[in-house]
């Protein structure tokens, strides 16, 4: 994977302080082949909100840090996917949320609001990240994923 740019924005301030529960807004994928904050997705403009007061691109949003991918068209992080390389979000079942934020967030998702048949569903704008956390999908010992409509 290439690594990703620095951020475009200015942001004078790293001072302030950023919890789990503050950015809890956020919209992931299993594979992001698109350049947009994903944490607008949950409010207009939170990116910027969250940059103008000192949430550092850098520290907070990059490849690497606790919540990457969220701002990424803000934070000029995009990266280009070559076709062959996508991923369908059905070859695997699994939580995506918790892969990359940490075990339990599926849980803290659905506990602060954020229900399996209204975000997290196969059609919903949470879909691929809490697949097997909400029932969508099983795993069999032999690898065999059984997928689940409701």
């Amino acid at each position: 994977q290439p690594p990703r740019g620095r951020c475009s924005s200015s942001s004078s301030s790293s001072s302030s302080t950023t919890t789990k529960s503050s950015l809890t807004s956020s919209s992931l994928t299993a594979v992001d082949t698109s350049c947009e904050n994903k944490l607008d997705t949950m409010g207009e403009g939170l990116c910027a909100l969250y940059t103008a007061n000192g949430v550092d691109c850098d520290e907070y949003f990059c490849d690497d840090c606790t919540y990457a991918g969220l701002c990424d068209e803000l934070c000029d992080f995009c990266i280009e996917v070559e076709e062959e390389d996508e991923v369908s979000t059905n070859d695997e079942c699994k939580d995506q949320l918790d892969e990359n934020i940490g075990e339990g967030e599926c849980s803290f998702y659905e506990e602060s609001g954020y229900a399996c048949d209204e975000f997290f569903c196969p059609t919903c704008a949470g879909k691929g990240y809490c697949d097997s956390f909400c029932g969508w999908c099983s795993t069999d010992v032999d690898g065999t994923i059984t997928w689940y409509e409701r």
